[in-house]
This record gives C-alpha cells, sequence and structure tokens, in this order.
C-alpha cells in the first residue's frame, strides 16, 4: 500500500431500489454506469435499512447506531466520525436537502447545499437530462470534490429519487409497448397505500426507470471526472441506499412507516476499492446479510488506516466463518416492525404477522406461516424483544439466534 493520503467518497443515495439495477437482476432498465461500477466493487447482494423514515435511517448510517436508538444517542458523532474530527480530517456533506439534516450537519466540517429537493418536486419534465435536477446536483459535486485537501470524507447525500422526478419525457416513453397507456407528463414520487390500477402501476414504474437512467448518465459523468482529476488511486468510494422505493409491489407506492416488505427494506450496498487496494480487495459478490448502519466504517477506517476485523474478512470474501456473520436485522417502526435473518422475514402489523423464505421469496409473494409456525412463533418473540429493548435504548442481540432461524429448515 502507498503512503499518499487517503480520502473516501459515500454516495448514500435515497430511494435507490436494488431491484431495478441489471447488477441485482434487472433486464429493462439500462444503467450501465451502474453495471461498470459494480463490476469494480464487492457488492452486498443483502444489504437492509433499519427503518423506513428518512431522518432515522441517515442517523443510523451517520452515527453507526441501529435506527432505533438515534433518539437516544441524541446525534453524537459516531466512533469514525469522531476519529477522523481528531485526526484533522476534512468531513464534507453535500446535500440535496438540509431540511433532512435535523442537526446532523454538526457531524461535518463543511456542508454544501446541491438543491433544494422539496422545492423541487413539482418539476416538469426537463428537455434534456442535463436540465434535470439530478444533473445540477451532481455539477456541484463535480465542481466542489476536486477543491478538497487529501484526506477528506465526502459524503454524498441524495433524496430526489424518492421526490423529484423531471427525466425528460421520451426518456419514459421508451420503456412502452405498444398497448401501454401514454408515459406521464407529470408525475411525483407519491407515496399512497391501496389498490392500483395496473396502468397506473405501469405509468410510475416507468417514471421511475427513466429516473434511474438518468442519475446512471449523472453517475457517468462523476465517475470519468473523478478519473480525470486523479481521484481514484487512493480514494475508497461506499455506495449506499437509505431506503428503497415501493413501486404498487403490496399495495404500495412510495414509502409508508406501515409498509416494510422487501421493495422498501433492502438497498444497494456497494464497495469501490481504491485503486491502491488491488493487490488485496478484489471485485466480489457477497450474500451477507447486512445493515448499513454497520458501514460508514468502511469510509472513515480506510482513511484513518484502522482494520475491522469482520469488516475486512467481508471486504475479502473471507465469510465462513459463522461468529463474523450477521445473523439477523431488526426494524422497529411505530406502526410495523420486522425481523430479517439470511433465512427468513417476519413482519408484524396491526397485530397480524407474515413469514417469507429468504432469500428465494425476493418479492414476499409467498407467505408461509401457517406452514412454519414454529419458525414464526421464535421469530415473533425475538422480535418483541427486540423492540422492548429498542425502546428502553438498548441494542438488540441477535447472534444467539437458533439455527433453524438463522439457517432456515433442513
Amino acid at each position: 500500500m502507498n503512503d499518499k493520503k487517503r480520502n473516501a467518497i459515500v454516495l448514500l443515495m435515497d430511494g435507490l431500489n436494488p431491484s431495478y439495477l441489471s447488477a441485482h437482476g434487472c433486464t429493462w432498465i439500462n444503467t450501465p454506469a451502474f453495471d461498470q461500477l459494480a463490476a469494480d466493487s464487492v457488492v452486498f447482494e443483502r444489504g437492509l435499512t433499519e427503518s423506513v423514515d428518512s431522518q432515522k435511517a441517515l442517523a443510523a448510517f451517520l452515527g453507526e447506531c441501529h435506527a432505533g436508538l438515534v433518539h437516544a444517542e441524541d446525534a453524537s458523532l459516531s466512533p469514525g466520525l469522531s476519529a477522523l474530527a481528531e485526526g484533522g480530517v476534512q468531513r464534507l456533506l453535500l446535500t440535496d436537502d438540509v431540511s433532512a439534516l435535523a442537526g446532523l450537519e454538526s457531524h461535518f466540517d463543511q456542508v454544501i447545499e446541491l438543491g433544494q429537493a422539496g422545492e423541487a418536486a413539482g418539476l416538469e419534465s426537463a428537455e434534456d437530462i442535463g436540465d434535470t435536477f439530478l444533473a445540477q446536483c451532481f455539477a456541484g459535486v463535480i465542481n466542489e470534490l476536486p477543491k478538497q485537501s487529501a484526506p477528506f470524507l465526502a459524503v454524498i447525500h441524495l433524496t430526489n429519487l424518492t421526490r423529484v422526478w423531471d427525466a425528460p419525457l421520451e426518456m419514459r416513453d421508451k420503456y412502452r409497448d405498444e398497448e401501454d397507456p401514454e408515459a406521464l407528463k407529470m408525475v411525483t414520487a407519491v407515496q399512497q397505500t391501496g389498490d392500483f390500477d395496473p396502468d397506473e402501476i405501469l405509468g410510475v414504474t416507468h417514471a421511475y426507470g427513466a429516473q434511474l437512467e438518468t442519475l446512471d448518465t449523472c453517475l457517468d459523468v462523476f465517475l470519468q471526472e473523478m478519473q480525470l482529476d486523479g481521484l481514484w488511486e487512493n480514494t475508497r468510494m461506499v455506495l449506499a441506499g437509505m431506503r428503497g422505493f415501493p413501486l404498487g409491489h403490496r399495495g404500495q407506492i412510495g414509502h409508508a412507516l406501515s409498509h416494510l416488505a422487501s421493495d422498501a427494506l433492502r438497498v444497494p450496498l456497494w464497495v469501490r476499492p481504491a485503486d491502491a487496494e488491488a493487490e488485496w480487495m478484489s471485485p466480489a459478490r457477497t450474500h451477507e446479510l447486512t445493515s448499513i448502519s454497520e458501514w460508514l466504517s468502511i469510509a472513515t477506517g480506510w482513511i484513518s488506516g484502522e482494520k475491522n476485523e469482520r469488516m475486512e474478512s467481508v471486504l475479502q470474501g473471507r465469510t465462513d466463518d459463522p461468529q463474523m456473520a450477521c445473523h439477523g436485522v431488526v426494524i422497529c417502526e411505530n406502526a410495523a416492525a420486522a425481523i430479517w435473518t439470511p433465512a427468513w422475514l417476519l413482519v408484524e402489523k396491526e397485530g397480524e404477522i407474515e413469514l417469507f423464505v429468504k432469500p428465494e421469496d425476493r418479492w414476499d409473494v409467498n407467505p408461509v406461516q401457517d406452514r412454519c409456525r414454529g419458525v414464526a412463533e421464535d421469530l415473533e418473540k425475538t422480535l418483541a424483544d427486540a423492540c422492548r429493548k429498542l425502546r428502553a435504548h438498548e441494542a438488540p442481540d441477535l447472534n444467539s439466534l437458533a439455527d433453524e432461524l438463522v439457517f432456515g429448515l433442513e
């Protein structure tokens, strides 16, 4: 490893649904920049958020704590951010929604506003990708990052996939088949629960696909500019989602605190190693279950040179030791709760539970609680205990789960 000062860039995106990226199996949206980034990265197949509340998800990531504890933590600095502050490392936050920070701006030495997503939510379709709100945000990023002196941490916080849909109309239109309804001329990232007309879901899905393609184009320009500026030699990049984005599956478009299905909880988590790391950290795909609140340290630890045994074992593809693996992730909202283990997802809402086999049941279409009652009862008890601990400001410990709850039934 060379001795140059290290940097890290964290691209933290709200509403980035991995199921609509080809690196995670989508076949109909064209995202070549994402594909290339995935090919150069360690890709986590099963990254999860611990909250579908955007502010709690952001606070959990920046605080390196469970989302259920963010209020108890009183917006304190994470261990990684604290270490960077003590080491004099510049901590930079670039955001399209300062109002979403709710005091978290104190974690950073500098906060740069890329735009105001809340005010831009009603934008009409742009004439060209270069005129979109996303392009404006990435232009700000490209302008600011080369100004930073190493070592630095730059967190790029983008919320516009959940709020600002202004991709050119022809980009939505090209996803249509001849028998499909006309592309929506104006659409915002709605939040709605109910029984939807299939044509309505189709129109919103095409609009979301156009936003992802716009994002992909902006990402491509960003990656090329960073290459031209010589940043990749000693810069590690982390791409993480804060929440997925439901698109009509199980009666939900957009987010709701009672909707804890896979389309809302599953998020992308990719780590692009610095070029200087090529000797020991190779691009790979890992199916390990993990929550995003654990992974700010893969950026801060890289800058400071600190080593975390579990993190490094995963990044190097050494996940055979069960003691190093995550045995479960708990999501505890006021309106619903869920527990996701490597083998199961159990969701509790209004006193009713549903159980799904993971990872096989990717879209939660086949509930099995009546056929696996023992598993359902044990997970329901575990979930209730974990939520009690979180409400008492205690972190739940799932490392002692029975094998059948972690690895499934034989």
